[in-house]
């Protein structure tokens, strides 16, 4: 005998699960008909968390004072680690200045300090590229702490480097550390509920992306600490690299220990629905690298995480050469453009996740052309200043719409294939160091403000690449374990139309049957649909567009 079908939520339902920030202060008070369902199937109840979730645990509020686990701690553990690994990963571009001073390094060209570090964004594509489906197969957790010890073993020997080869050598692997990113992403994408992923994304990649500024700010100020202590410049700035391996190290430690891969603690306890099975990288990778939309994030995010790579590795030297500033002063002001990642990201996210409220995943697209388009204009507008006092608001400004892009874009990407999502923010990551190279291929060609004209004119053409998000493009099904709740969800949020087995582009409206244990769909007029072994109603009032 069937099970009783459980009543229609009341009007205004879907609504109230929809905004940005539900205001229930508890998942006992935040009960709705979601939450009666599971108890009318004869469920066993669900484990307390201090945030309301949605059906698959997932913290349907973003708490950042809060430090409780699983859902707030792992996001503070998150955004922390990459925080740090930008200790490591930009500590040379802050000391370029007094680095290629160096005469056994050989840093004694434009065009080679510019090469070094167009080879350690390569490293991080590589890296990038890889990582992601590795955090598919063992969680967030084990994939981060691993970047992070493994990859400040090269942040120690970068003080021992003789000649450009070993230099640039180093370079290269401390660039992979710039891969913790993708865990970050694939982390707070696990850890928190569609309605807010966009706006976690944001904070989290934001907070950790302002280790960009302070440590263009911070790591001169080491640098002179060591010359207190009697060192002189040369082996002033081989010490101080001491610094940030050794805090990286301290990171794997605390965040292994201390966090958890996804709400429900251990990561193999993610795959909880029977229809959802681990995926082996190379599966993930080709089937992540399949889907059209991940290639055209990929080259929108080249246009604004490459663009800010490009400046915290080059701003030190371009206020350096252009307005003849010293090397601390000069890092001061480069550290502008990094660490107002601090709110500028998360405005992007969150202005994405109040464009979806209101206009479907086309909100989305249309906040990313807009901010893309903007953050090509500023950097024309700063291309063509003269004076430091000119220059530095006009920054500001540049700097705050690329951030913006960036979040923008990662509130996209867990839309992409919830299935790999671990490949998809992998290789659109990827695209922000793929952009980074470039970008950095130019400065070391051509003069720094020319430079910088030729940037801001590839950006503006990039935000055209964003239109063809809202191509109806057929991809594979997503199998991602989702009730009712959440198929009415993304319906409302994305251009994808959904049915319990997963997620294609094609428009319909039609209702779906749902055969449980191997999750497949096929259209037709049924009135009722299986899932997980209960029979629910699903309608198909909500037409894609």
């Amino acid at each position: 005998m069937e099970d009783p079908i459980p009543p229609e939520p009341p009007s205004g339902a879907d609504e109230r699960e929809d905004t940005l920030a539900s205001t229930a202060p508890s998942r006992e008070v935040s009960k709705d008909w979601k939450d009666l369902e599971g108890e009318a199937a004869g469920e066993p109840e669900e484990p307390h968390f201090r945030l309301p979730v949605d059906v698959l645990h997932r913290a349907r509020r973003l708490e950042p004072w809060r430090f409780d686990r699983p859902h707030m701690r792992a996001f503070h553990f998150a955004w922390s680690s990459f925080f740090l690994a930008f200790f490591g990963w930009f500590a040379v571009p802050a000391l370029l200045p007094t680095i290629k001073t160096s005469t056994s390094l050989g840093l004694d060209s434009k065009s080679k300090v510019y090469d070094s570090n167009a080879v350690a964004l390569v490293g991080t594509v590589l890296m990038r590229f890889v990582i992601g489906s590795m955090a598919d197969r063992y969680g967030p957790r084990i994939s981060q702490a691993t970047l992070l010890t493994v990859f400040s073993l090269p942040i120690y020997l970068l003080g021992t480097t003789f000649n450009y080869g070993s230099f640039v050598a180093c370079r290269f692997f401390i660039g992979m550390v710039g891969a913790t990113f993708v865990i970050t992403e694939f982390w707070t994408s696990t850890m928190f509920s569609r309605n807010i992923v966009g706006t976690a994304n944001a904070v989290a990649a934001g907070w950790g992306n302002a280790g960009g500024g302070v440590t263009l700010a911070l790591m001169p100020q080491f640098f002179d600490l060591m010359k207190v202590f009697g060192l002189d410049d040369d082996k002033a700035w081989r010490v101080v690299m001491v610094i940030p391996a050794t805090a990286n190290i301290i990171m794997a430690v605390c965040l292994y220990l201390f966090a958890d891969d996804c709400p429900d603690g251990p990561y193999k306890n993610l795959r909880r629905e029977p229809n959802i099975q681990p995926v082996q990288p190379w599966e993930a990778f080709l089937r992540a690298a399949s889907n059209p939309r991940t290639w055209v994030l990929f080259l929108i995010y080249a246009s604004c995480f490459g663009v800010e790579l490009t400046m915290d590795s080059t701003l030190t030297s371009y206020f350096h050469a252009v307005y003849k500033l010293g090397q601390d002063t000069a890092g001061v002001a480069a550290g502008l453009f990094g660490i107002l990642n601090i709110f500028a990201r998360a405005l992007g996210g969150i202005g994405s996740d109040l464009m979806a409220h209101w206009f479907s995943m086309r909100g989305r697209v249309a906040w990313l052309f807009c901010l893309i388009l903007l953050e090509g204009v500023f950097a024309l507008v700063f291309s063509r200043m003269s004076t430091l006092s000119g220059a530095l608001p006009v920054l500001i400004i540049f700097s705050i719409f690329t951030q913006m892009s960036c979040g923008g874009t990662f509130s996209i990407v867990p839309f992409v294939d919830p299935k790999v999502l671990g490949a998809v923010s992998g290789i659109v990551g990827g695209g922000g160091n793929a952009g980074g190279v470039f970008f950095s291929l130019v400065f070391s060609r051509v003069d720094y403000q020319p430079a910088m004209l030729i940037i801001s004119l590839v950006v503006i053409g990039m935000s055209l690449v964003v239109l063809p998000l809202l191509w109806p493009l057929e991809v594979p099904p997503s199998t991602i374990g989702i009730t009712e709740g959440e198929m009415s969800y993304i319906r409302r949020h994305s251009t994808q139309s959904v049915d319990a087995a997963g997620a294609t582009e094609l428009p319909r409206t039609d209702e779906i049957h749902v055969v449980p244990e191997t999750g497949e769909a096929t259209e037709g007029s049924v009135e009722r649909a299986e899932v997980k072994g209960r029979t629910l109603a699903v309608t198909g009032e909500e037409k894609v567009e």
